[in-house]
């Protein structure tokens, strides 16, 4: 019995340490400025901040935006673009679960880069 309200404790204890504040919202435009409304399956409809430098995104290749809701993460404020670390899968690209927001000069976006 100790076990069980121990359990039930910690897992409380848990849940409210790590819940994070949300906004539900059916599309960008419910959020504000600053925001944007994203999904997933399973994944309530919820307002995240637009990724600033260093913050997590979704590469352009597969970030998608269905009538007002974006795929799990919002796009990156203006002047930045999502760019993925590299990783594991074919070519060296990392996961685009990985990819983060980054200042990308204008000069060095049209030089290739070897994979």
């Amino acid at each position: 019995m100790k076990r069980i309200i121990f359990s039930v404790l910690l897992l409380g204890t848990v849940i409210a340490v790590t819940s994070y504040p949300f906004k539900s919202c059916s599309k960008s435009t419910d959020c504000g400025v600053g925001a944007c409304c994203t999904a997933a399956p399973l994944k309530m409809k919820t307002c995240e901040p637009i990724g600033n430098e260093g913050d997590f995104c979704i590469t352009e290749d597969y970030q998608r935006y269905y009538g007002g809701l974006y795929f799990l993460r919002c796009p990156c404020t203006e002047g930045l673009q999502c760019v993925a670390v590299d990783g594991p899968f074919p070519g060296g690209k990392g996961s685009f679960l990985n990819a983060k927001c980054r200042k990308v000069s204008t000069s060095a976006a049209n030089v290739p880069v070897d994979i």
